[in-house]
């Protein structure tokens, strides 16, 4: 998915500062950057941490510069600090000398993760830094997640951004913008937005495993297009397994496709799993959907990425088609995950 990241680049806050945000200063030429300073290391260190998470999909929980190792909150917020200072052109970012205060990661770093865009302005990265570090000032430890609203940063083409941004969403496009920056000399004026490229396995949804991939095989048996084959699984977890209720997950998608039965939650990772062994980016949507009674209960399913388009795939109801639902009215959105951890 790297090649996707870079096309695509081509808590509540109590108190988030209004502002346009700061744009990237530009730098002639585009040759690699070599840094020569404590700062540069950090950014370097950073982008190196981008190209381990492209194989991994995991975040560092430290990293090491001039023998010093940073945890997850320091490296944190070093990212935004330099990052403020690097979009500045008057601030000679590799010089100023860098504090950090030891604010501390959040204890739910992917909460209530909601932002839709799937890209943005490095301006609203600033945005999001300088919300987060004024957060931190007063509590010593960073908010789960970073509101966004049209009464708060405002892109320079007039674009407006609602959503919450998690804590570690926030830091998967720090070392984006870092990878960027060491590569070309400068940082990107857009890039992607996405926490993860969808397509690596995750607690109870494994792509490689022999059940889903052979359920994987008869679905997609004769179809030749991402777009076939997406409807083609839907239609197969769909028609194949049947609903069953109880709380969060009990089976995962193996267990799913191989015996047939699952909730809203083993639904998803067995489209999800399916999806991915396809290499289709694939997440998971968690919300409080309202049903035709009026009841409200807590509902998970998946989104597959076709054409730059975010497709609703709920195999819970019969009666729902790729793209569409019919078994409940509306939600309200909780998250999208690359992981659902319950």
């Amino acid at each position: 998915m790297k090649k996707l990241f870079w096309i695509l680049a081509g808590i509540a806050l109590c108190a988030c500062d209004s502002g346009s945000g700061s744009e990237p200063p530009k730098t002639e030429g585009g040759s690699g950057f070599e840094p020569s300073t404590r700062n540069g290391r950090i950014v370097c260190a950073l982008a190196d941490a981008y190209a381990e998470f492209e194989s991994t999909d995991k975040l560092p929980s430290s990293i090491e510069v001039d023998g010093e190792t940073l945890d997850k909150g320091a490296w944190w917020e070093a990212a935004a600090r330099l990052l403020l200072l690097m979009t500045n052109a008057e601030s000679g970012w590799e010089e100023t000398e860098l504090t950090l205060e030891g604010y501390a990661a959040p204890a739910e770093p992917t909460k209530f993760d909601t932002f839709p865009a799937d890209e943005m302005p490095i301006g609203a990265l600033c945005y999001q830094s300088e919300a987060q570090l004024n957060f931190a000032s007063g509590r010593g430890t960073f908010a789960n997640y970073c509101t966004f609203s049209k009464t708060g940063y405002t892109a320079p083409d007039g674009t407006t951004y609602e959503g919450q941004m998690s804590f570690d969403r926030a830091a998967v496009i720090f070392m984006r913008a870092f990878a960027h920056y060491k590569e070309h000399g400068q940082l990107p004026e857009r890039l992607s937005s996405w926490p993860s490229d969808f397509l690596h396995p995750t607690l109870n949804c494994d792509p490689s495993d022999a059940t889903v991939t052979a359920a994987l095989a008869g679905a997609v048996a004769g179809k030749s297009t991402l777009r076939e084959k997406a409807e083609a699984i839907f239609l197969y977890v769909r028609d194949h397994v049947e609903y069953e209720y109880y709380e969060n997950t009990s089976y995962g998608a193996a267990g799913t496709l191989s015996g047939g039965k699952g909730n809203c939650c083993d639904h998803a990772h067995a489209v999800i799993a399916m999806a991915r062994a396809a290499g289709i980016p694939t997440r998971y949507v968690h919300a409080e959907a309202t049903y035709p009674s009026g009841t409200v209960y807590g509902h998970v399913w998946a989104e597959l990425y076709l054409d730059g388009v975010w497709y609703l795939c709920d195999a819970t109801g019969k009666e729902n088609t790729f793209g569409n639902h019919e078994n409940w009215v509306s939600f309200v959105l909780n998250s999208k995950l690359a992981e659902l951890t319950f």
